[in-house]
């Protein structure tokens, strides 16, 4: 027994051997247990050699489909976790020569890939790995010496990590803090707030409050107040962090910024043709340098649509300008890098001149999907809000469907759901039957002979098999046709769409009795 361990860790010719050896052999062989894992853990946090040798078997594992659901796979990356591996990479990182550092960053990449896949909640001690990593990859491209794309690519996928880890810590912060509700009232009126970013956002912190999960809002002012903020927030906060990013790399640290998170950078724009005033407010021409376009990936893309957001920052750097896309085509993008731009101007700015060389940054939050939304929100009034009472004031006693109340004894025909043939209800019109080529007796007929009526508000319905659903769907499905507002949820599989489809069918197919029910007299409130 070595002095320090319980259990032995494995040392290097039991890391060489294994490290040739097949995946079912690494994970049958006696030499690769839990307990030698976290032994080798601690004895190569300082010995880079063992250390290659011990991530080499580790990825050779984890990177072998045939095996993904062997136990010993699936218990590998909870027991590195648990063992503190990410202080082994740190130190593979930092000790690695330039010629093994890029693979290593590579297998780290897809170590961290995999820990978020398999077990996210063992993610948050790998944080300040995954920006190490990132910091890393930025040094190389700015040495210049290796492939651009896809270190840019590695980029992207470490942005993915971060976010997944921070969301899970925000998660985990979330159990551990009991939500305790904020009394603070708005500073302002939502409804009077600009859509678009203005300059007061990146000079004052955004007020917004948490969403309540448990407890129900004030009132409906209350409720839409912290659902604009939170999603405008989640439009421009991404564009808010790139413009300080940018600003303090260029302006504080003196350099070049080549690639910022969350935004697209674009540089040597140029004001192309002056203002053309349009209903959203002055629209320019601008063109981008060809440079860039010819070096930017186009196709399938999101960049450049029609309504992305843009902040427009001036060469001099007198002021920051917000706009939107209002003309884009990729073709004439490629040809000649020109677009039209609206720009909403505030009081004091200057005017945008013909020649004006300015830094392009694009939010990668596509704007224009928040801003209908956003305005819906602002202009939703006292008992507009369908289920309010739901909604709202979290009341938890579901009611009956307006024409449901009115009428208790309702027969719905479920024939539709039973049947895969034709779902067809003969109007009293046989007019438009005949000019639809139907030959009405024969629909007639078929429709009388096969009617599964059933009691809506009644205990005894067709077993769930009868309605090809299965016990879950089956009580989702009744639910849907007896309750004003159901939530139904699943993972993936389960059969949401396959419900669906069913819930329309038996609603469309008796539509005669809840067709014209005015749901307004009792606001759903």
């Amino acid at each position: 027994m070595e002095r320090g361990y319980s259990v032995p860790p494995l040392r290097t010719e039991e890391l060489k051997r294994l490290s040739i050896f097949e995946v079912r052999e690494i994970l049958e062989s006696s030499l690769w247990t839990n307990e030698k894992i976290r032994a080798t853990v601690r004895s190569t946090s300082q010995n880079l050699e063992e250390l290659k040798y011990f991530f080499q078997i580790i990825m050779k594992v984890l990177q072998n489909k045939r095996h993904s659901e062997d136990p010993n796979v699936i218990t590998l990356i909870p027991v590195l976790a648990s063992s503190n591996f990410e202080k082994n990479l740190h130190y593979l990182l930092q000790c690695g020569g330039r010629e093994s550092v890029l693979p290593s960053i590579k297998s780290v990449v897809f170590f961290l890939q995999e820990l978020c896949k398999r077990s996210p909640s063992n993610g948050n001690g790998f944080l300040e790995l995954a920006v190490e990593t990132n910091k890393k990859i930025t040094d190389i491209i700015g040495d210049g010496d290796e492939d651009v794309d896809g270190l840019l690519d590695l980029k992207d996928d470490l942005e993915d990590i971060n976010q997944i880890i921070v969301n899970r810590l925000a998660i985990s912060e979330v159990k551990i803090e009991k939500q305790k509700k904020d009394t603070r009232k708005p500073p302002n009126n939502f409804r009077n707030i600009p859509i678009l970013p203005t300059l007061n956002d990146l000079q004052t912190k955004p007020f917004f409050r948490p969403n309540l999960r448990d407890t129900p809002f004030e009132n409906l002012d209350d409720y839409l107040d912290i659902q604009f903020r939170l999603l405008r927030e989640d439009c421009i906060s991404q564009l808010r962090n790139g413009i300080f990013e940018y600003i303090h790399t260029k302006y504080v640290e003196q350099s070049e910024a080549r690639r910022i998170q969350d935004v697209r950078l674009y540089k040597h724009v140029t004001i192309e043709e002056g203002r053309e005033m349009t209903l959203d407010g002055p629209m320019y021409t601008i063109k981008l340098d060809m440079n860039q376009v010819k070096r930017t990936r186009w196709e399938g893309g999101k960049r450049m649509l029609y309504g992305s957001l843009l902040c427009l920052i001036p060469d001099s750097y007198r002021r920051l300008y917000f706009g939107i896309i209002a003309e884009s085509d990729t073709d004439a993008i490629k040809k000649d890098g020109r677009l039209k731009i609206v720009v909403k101007r505030q009081k004091g700015d200057l005017e945008l001149t013909k020649g004006l060389k300015l830094t392009l940054i694009e939010s990668v939050a596509y704007f224009e999907a928040y801003r209908h939304v956003l305005h819906c929100l602002q202009n939703i009034k006292e008992g507009e809000l369908p289920f309010e009472r739901y909604i709202v004031y979290c009341q938890t006693n579901i009611e009956k469907p307006l024409y449901l109340r009115r009428e208790e004894e309702i027969k719905y025909d479920l024939q539709p759901i039973v049947s895969c043939s034709t779902i067809f209800k003969a109007p009293e019109n046989k007019k438009s039957l005949r000019h639809a080529g139907f030959k009405t007796g024969h629909v007639d007929r078929q429709y009388k002979e096969k009617r599964l009526e059933v009691s809506i508000l009644d205990r005894r319905w067709p077993r769930p098999s009868d309605l090809h659903l299965d016990l879950s769907q089956y009580e989702a499905f009744k639910s849907a046709l007896t309750k004003e507002f159901v939530l139904i949820q699943g993972p993936p599989g389960t059969g949401k769409t396959h419900l669906g489809l069913r819930i329309a069918k038996a609603l469309l197919h008796n539509s005669n009795y809840w067709r014209g029910v005015n749901m307004s007299e009792e606001n759903l409130k």
